[in-house]
């Protein structure tokens, strides 16, 4: 057995080595690793990175540097000390990576890599100092073409101006693609700003079937263009004239398409990738037609169940109705309707003013025929919605002798309120959004409650001006002399704070008390309520005005369009109620606290005090990877 080299640790005997040689070592797989500078130059030829003695002292040395420093000033000074003395610095440092270890294998923060990101650094410090020809180029893009690091293609992009050979390097990433290699090929398109010579199909679409849609979002974040070309093409898929299977066959057989995940073949999660990107990237909804009919379809058909189990009222659902004026979504909704009644059918069809030939047939015969009246459907209508069975007198309502509501729509109005909240020592608030497709919803109404007025606080108003509005917020909200009643406090404050676009930051200090947070205290000191109904579950708002006031909070108008002018009076009743209201409830916590012995501001105290610290113990977390970069610093 002389002669022969074993893997360590491993002994036999003679009468094993046959058994060794002929079923071990056939097992046995080499990968051979490719000489990166073979063909590397853009006319093909080898890349020469033969070294002079001192320069592979000088990689001798890095190695020993890195090996026991990692990423230290040394290694930096070492490396610049190099470029520095050397006529063609671009050139060098390439012969120096294709010299150290892990250069055919790129790892991140591999003596390789820190190489490249230390020459970046030192090119970049001397600005027009350094260049290149397109040979040396091509060697650069080919030595790190499969890094999969975005950052680093940046960087030599930038460095040996990579730009110059972007025709050149479009060929080799269009040859990647059908390798199944689209993320690298979309790291280098993104870098070299070339993605519009890509098709969506070739890079990013790959990449969302492979579920890789964080990687396709990182290379557009600053592509506009890339932006509304991928969702308008992602909208196209969701067309329901055909499955998204279908749209995508033809599409997989032309790009050679074989990596797919099935989570995306389906309509509705490729809707909700169309409405998060197209909210992400505030696409306008007229890129994207079959999602915006998608939505609007499903929308109308969800309000009118609404409507149906009597949870928003006729004239609401009818305000959601008149929203759009597509034809075809209206047909839509008609033909849903008549599934459960032809009569309704019709009389929607006349509200709307709907042409006899985009109604269903059913409804065609009966407008066609007159065989109903419109009072008759009207009043159809009118009972379908009683399938409520409070009544009027069940709800609670809002006592207009005593507390007057008060419009604010335009500065002297907002200057008035300001004068006056600020006397006060408590206040509750609320506020109505409207949704919108294609971005986030945005609040249109504000209502601030004192004990003795309600200011409906119009937000789309564009007689405040932008200065009003920030006085309004510095001198009230973030007053912390002024308790501020809420419920689902946070929600509310992170709509307000988006919508109203403040020139001033919005502390969310200890003078806001959650009205949600105090009757959980309250439940958990197991205090009996003055309506403490069995069937009554949840802590939703409504189920605390029943516990307290042994009735339901109508909130038929909650779905309602807030964002016409001028709001109903049922309207604006329901925005007064839903802020006077907390302040009904804070009094009868702290009697009830009081009855049974408990100082109910000890109560209150305590769940500022608690949330003040919250706050300050999660804005002290250092977060770990700061606190690993800290700890290395030190060492």
């Amino acid at each position: 057995m002389s002669g022969r080299l074993l893997p360590a640790g491993i002994e036999f005997d003679e009468d094993e080595d046959i058994f060794f040689s002929k079923t071990a070592c056939t097992d046995l797989s080499v990968n051979v690793i490719p000489d990166i500078t073979c063909g590397a130059t853009l006319s093909g030829n080898d890349f020469d990175c033969s070294l002079e003695p001192k320069m592979i002292t000088c990689i001798n040395n890095l190695q020993k540097i890195y090996n026991t420093y990692k990423r230290a000033p040394a290694l930096r000074d070492t490396i610049h000390k190099a470029l520095e003395n050397d006529p063609e610095p671009l050139v060098l440092a390439l012969k120096l990576f294709a010299n150290v270890p892990g250069c055919n294998n790129l790892k991140n923060k591999s003596l390789a890599s820190l190489l490249l990101f230390i020459t970046a650094d030192f090119v970049k410090s001397n600005p027009g100092k350094y260049d290149c020809d397109d040979e040396v180029r091509m060697v650069a893009f080919n030595f790190i073409k499969m890094c999969g690091d975005l950052h680093l293609c940046k960087q030599i992009t930038e460095v040996y101006d990579l730009h110059k050979i972007s025709e050149t390097i479009s060929s080799v990433l269009r040859d990647m693609a059908s390798k199944d290699m689209y993320k690298e090929a979309l790291y280098w398109a993104s870098s070299l700003d070339i993605m519009d010579k890509f098709e969506t199909e070739e890079l990013l679409f790959p990449l969302i079937l492979q579920e890789k849609t964080t990687v396709v979002e990182t290379c557009i974040a600053d592509k506009e263009a890339e932006q509304v070309r991928l969702v308008k093409f992602l909208d196209t898929l969701i067309d329901k004239k055909k499955s998204v299977v279908e749209y995508c066959e033809p599409i997989f057989c032309k790009y050679n398409i074989t990596v797919i995940r099935s989570a995306y073949m389906n309509i509705r999660t490729m809707s909700k990738l169309v409405s998060r990107l197209s909210k992400k990237y505030n696409i306008s909804s007229e890129h994207i037609p079959n999602f915006i009919f998608g939505h609007e379809c499903s929308s109308l058909r969800y309000y009118y169940h609404e409507f149906k189990d009597g949870k928003i009222s006729v004239e609401a659902f009818r305000e959601q109705l008149m929203i759009t004026s597509n034809v075809e979504v209206h047909k839509n909704l008609l033909y849903h309707i008549c599934d459960y009644d032809v009569e309704e059918a019709v009389h929607w069809a006349r509200v709307i003013n709907l042409p006899p030939d985009d109604c269903p047939e059913l409804v065609q015969q009966t407008l066609l025929n007159h065989q109903t009246t419109e009072s008759t459907n009207s009043q159809y209508v009118y009972n379908s919605n009683l399938n409520d069975k409070i009544p009027k007198e069940g709800y609670m309502t809002l006592d207009t002798n005593a507390v007057k509501i008060l419009h604010v729509e335009c500065n002297q109005e907002m200057l008035d309120m300001i004068n006056h909240l600020e006397t006060q020592q408590i206040i509750s608030f609320d506020s109505e959004w409207r949704s919108t497709v294609c971005v986030d919803a945005s609040v249109s109404l504000l209502q601030v409650a004192t004990y003795d007025n309600v200011y409906i606080i119009d937000c789309d108003s564009n007689n405040i001006a932008a200065d009003l509005w920030t006085a309004f917020w510095q001198k009230i909200f973030n007053n912390t002399e002024i308790l501020k009643l809420g419920f689902s406090i946070a929600h509310d404050l992170h709509m307000l704070t988006k919508s109203l676009k403040l020139k001033t930051l919005m502390q969310y200090n200890s003078s806001y008390l959650d009205i949600q947070t105090y009757y959980s205290k309250l439940k958990w000191r197991s205090i009996k309520f003055p309506y403490d109904y069995s069937d009554v579950s949840g802590e939703s708002l409504s189920s605390i005005v029943q516990l307290c006031f042994g009735k339901h909070l109508n909130k038929s108008e909650q779905r309602s369009n807030w964002a016409i002018r001028p709001l109903r009076p049922e309207q604006v009743m329901y925005a007064a109620l839903d802020a006077y209201c907390l302040l009904q409830i804070y009094n009868v916590f702290n009697e009830l606290l009081t009855k049974v012995g408990i100082n109910s501001e000890d109560v209150v105290n305590n769940i500022l005090m608690n949330h003040e610290h919250s706050k300050k113990k999660r804005r002290n977390k250092t977060p770990k990877k700061q606190k690993k970069e800290e700890h290395e610093t030190v060492r």
